[in-house]
């Protein structure tokens, strides 16, 4: 492997179904094996072959059937005669496409059995073994699903959607062969990966990106483990424990990544758009047992508020909450779908061993469904480590009328804030406005725009801590079925969810940014349990204002990349940028700061000035975070690009039909972004650079 790492290596990216083959595609047939000569021969050493999962029928790889599973559309049906498994005479005249390979594949299993020499019987045995905690599940989903007609899951039979144990034993024994059938073409599809794999190494050619990027909802790991939180054996992959964090019954996901803190894991929940109820939830890092469990908003025992205890910013001070803090801002029992997710990230201070986050979006997107503050959505909370008790609280957005999602990242600085030094907690939310806390007693320091094009408020009240919005862009105040125009920022935020970076050197944070504004129209929607519960139609557009002052300025640019002063709230300089800076940044003590943009170029600046020091143009993209390492003396700058996120998801999702009519899908992101694919196109690639060493 350090052989592989040391020296800088000519590569090509192509997936193995671009190949000739003995069907319709490419496989991991004789072509493969003249594919890698050719590579050997020509002095390229690495191919990244993509993912090789298991397909549903539009062929992409990248929402698998499974996450461990190989597709076997990729066997070679000339080695199953090889091994004397199949005949030639057994070839399938009516059989077409992959559809031939799968038949061929099932009459080479009789063969098989009929046929095989003991070592290849033993070998068959022992994956089966080797790969139980997964091919059993996958062997009989797949069965099930050819006898449902290739259905979702969740349209099978209640029994087998719920996984019923009887119903599940009965199914095994009735589709025993089917499914042993499935697990022959894993045991066949893996040894002439792993047969090619060798080859190539022998012949100093190195195989990457094999492994799925993602599996489908319709998926058997969906199906078999609904429990969305689930430890590994980090040597070898086997499962320690599983929990189910939450019922996707109810729209309930989990998209955050957890975070181990002392002996629990941290994990959230997500489904705002779902009427979820947000939480946070600790479990023991060795059983998977709750430790606790707090809620975003509801009683006062579901949040592990202390109405004597916990405390939030008004008046100009701290001061406890008091009782029913959250239940006194809802009207009836609009809180039990109220929102609040809390999908983002979460941070911990050891020291005072608090852990800090923020709570997402009221339910649902139409705001006079839900009167009242709805506390505590759109919030920043600090809690007890190991009891999930709250210290303080602070609402940003109170009653959203916007979907300024408050889970953007938390980052703790210990910086002097007028005067006095302060261990700080600062957060960029998407609601426009940069927030400095004392992040051991909640004392609001800070509070200003990080982009002055921002309207929707005047200013944070400092006494208060209440945003002053102004009542033009109020869609509560304007009501449902009006289209409320030219809200600045955008429902995706003045930021979203790419990380802001921060330079002890300059003590500046660096915001990638959005530059837009939006129409809002709200509407009455109904709650189903398990479906969109949104009730807004959106809109997107350029803000056309100046960052630093606010003042319009017919400008077309959709992002800024931003430095920003937590101290004062005050912007040290921006950069214009045609698309949003949809990547993470990254400050280094050279004084450079390195970020992407969604037409792909990897970026660096001066950290104090924002200079533009150096691009270098990507195949796709960033979305991805940049990143930085040391190897063997030398320092590396590392960026994924791959179009997506809520900007991308017109290029990513395929939404843009060119037409008017598609400008509010994607939640009102194609029709702003309609012409990013004249700057890049889809892809998924890795890019290193290696800095000079002077």
């Amino acid at each position: 492997m350090n052989d592989i790492l040391n020296k800088r290596r000519t590569g090509i990216l192509l997936h193995i179904t671009s190949l000739p083959g003995t069907g319709v595609q490419g496989d991991l047939g004789r072509e493969a094996y003249h594919f890698v000569k050719f590579l050997h021969d020509s002095g390229v050493s690495v191919w990244q072959v993509l993912p090789l999962g298991m397909t549903h029928a539009d062929g992409s790889p990248y929402q698998c059937l499974s996450a461990h599973a190989g597709n076997p559309a990729l066997i070679n049906v000339d080695w199953l005669v090889e091994q004397g498994w199949l005949q030639c005479a057994d070839d399938c005249a009516e059989c077409a496409g992959n559809f031939r390979t799968k038949c061929l594949t099932t009459k080479a299993y009789y063969g098989f059995l009929e046929c095989a020499e003991q070592r290849d019987k033993a070998g068959f045995a022992s994956f089966c073994r080797e790969k139980a905690f997964w091919l059993d599940d996958l062997a009989l989903f797949l069965a099930l699903r050819a006898e449902f007609n290739q259905q979702c899951w969740n349209q099978w039979p209640e029994h087998f959607k719920e996984r019923d144990a009887k119903a599940l034993q009965e199914a095994r024994r009735r589709l025993k062969t089917q499914i042993e059938c499935i697990k022959f073409e894993q045991y066949v599809f893996f040894r002439q990966w792993l047969e090619l794999k060798a080859y190539a190494n022998r012949h100093g050619v190195y195989l990457f990106g094999d492994i799925p990027i993602f599996v489908s909802y319709d998926s058997a790991d969906v199906w078999a483990h609904r429990d969305v939180l689930t430890a590994l054996d980090a040597k070898t992959g086997k499962r320690v424990w599983s929990v189910q964090n939450g019922d996707p019954k109810l729209g309930m996901t989990n998209t955050n990544a957890p975070l181990v803190v002392k002996d629990k894991v941290l994990t959230g929940i997500s489904g705002g758009e779902f009427g979820v109820r947000g939480f946070l939830a600790a479990y023991d890092i060795n059983t998977g047992e709750l430790a606790w469990k707090g809620y975003s908003i509801g009683p006062d025992k579901d949040m592990l508020i202390d109405a004597k205890k916990t405390t939030t910013w008004k008046d100009g001070k701290v001061t406890p909450v008091g009782p029913d803090s959250s239940l006194s801002t809802w009207q009836g029992d609009q809180w039990k779908i109220g929102g609040g997710t809390t999908w983002g990230w979460t941070s911990y201070d050891p020291k005072l061993n608090l852990i800090y986050y923020g709570s997402g979006n009221p339910s649902t997107w139409n705001p006079v469904q839900r009167p009242g503050d709805n506390k505590w959505s759109m919030s920043l909370w600090a809690r007890d480590a190991d009891t999930g008790v709250v210290k303080w609280v602070y609402q940003m957005t109170p009653h959203d009328e916007w979907d300024f999602d408050g889970i953007n990242e938390t980052v703790l600085v210990d910086q002097e804030v007028k005067g006095k030094m302060h261990k700080t907690i600062v957060h960029f939310d998407r609601n426009g406005f940069g927030y400095t806390l004392d992040r051991e007693t909640g004392e609001l320091l800070v509070a200003e725009k990080f982009d002055k094009s921002v309207n929707w408020a005047t200013h944070v009240d400092m006494n208060t801590g209440r945003p002053q919005v102004v009542p033009e862009y109020s869609t509560q105040q304007n009501g449902e079925d009006v289209n409320s125009k030219g809200i600045c920022p955008a429902a995706l935020g003045a930021k979203n969810q790419q990380p802001v970076s921060y330079s002890p050197q300059t003590g500046l944070f660096y915001i990638s940014g959005n530059h837009l504004c939006m129409d809002y129209e709200p509407f009455e929607v109904s709650y189903t349990a398990g479906q969109p519960y949104v009730g807004a139609t959106l809109t997107m557009m350029p803000a056309g204002a100046d960052v630093l002052t606010g003042k319009p300025d017919n400008t077309t640019n959709l992002g800024q990349f931003t430095a920003f002063d937590a101290k004062t709230g005050k912007i040290a300089w921006s950069n214009k940028e045609q698309f949003s800076v949809w990547s993470g940044s990254l400050a280094t003590a050279g004084g450079v700061v390195f970020y992407g943009t969604l037409e792909g170029y990897l970026k660096a600046v001066d950290a104090k000035t924002g200079k533009e020091l150096y691009k270098f143009k990507t195949p796709s993209g960033i979305i991805g975070n940049v990143n930085t390492w040391e190897y063997a003396g030398k320092q590396y700058v590392g960026v994924l690009s791959g179009i997506g996120g809520w900007a991308g998801i017109g290029i990513a999702a395929g939404l843009d039909s060119g037409e008017e009519s598609s400008n509010s899908e994607g939640l009102g992101a194609v029709g702003a972004y309609r012409s990013l694919s004249s700057f890049t196109k889809l892809g998924g690639v890795l890019t290193v650079f290696a800095l000079p060493s002077n």
